[in-house]
């Protein structure tokens, strides 16, 4: 007789746990992670549980870019491994960073609310729907 539910393996510590269907359990371990049903299929996901963004500071700026923005929240990264952060698809360049914050300068062309991605090698990509708005070409925070 089979089990229902799912098994979670992690390529890096050759370790397996398996998941009963009606109990979902995070190992807290940051990997690559396989997941099998117990029908055999597989699929592949970069695991980013516990990445968030909490807030975008300050929420808006001009269309025209050159704002300096801080980025907060959780596990963005290890602190050094952030690579990239898109406001709208449009790359930002990156100022300083923790594991927990990321300031950057907004680039050019972006237009209303967008979303912002924070992709890291330890996390992956994370982002926040509608999290900053630009503002029409030339105008300014006051």
């Amino acid at each position: 007789m089979g089990r229902n539910g799912h098994l979670i393996y992690n390529r890096a510590a050759n370790t397996a746990q398996w998941l009963h269907s009606s109990c979902w359990y995070v190992p807290p371990f940051r990997q690559h992670l396989r997941f099998w049903s117990h029908s055999g299929a597989l699929s592949n996901s970069h695991n980013t549980i516990g990445s968030r963004i909490f807030n975008v500071d300050p929420a808006q700026g001009s269309g025209v870019g050159g704002d300096t923005v801080v980025i907060s929240g959780e596990d963005l990264g290890d602190g050094s491994d952030i690579r990239e952060v898109r406001m709208g698809g449009i790359l930002a360049t990156i100022l300083s960073q923790t594991a927990q914050t990321v300031v950057v300068t907004t680039g050019r062309g972006g237009s209303g609310w967008v979303n912002v991605t924070v992709t890291s090698v330890s996390a992956g990509t994370t982002s926040i729907d509608n999290g900053f708005f630009f503002l029409d070409d030339g105008a300014r925070l006051a």
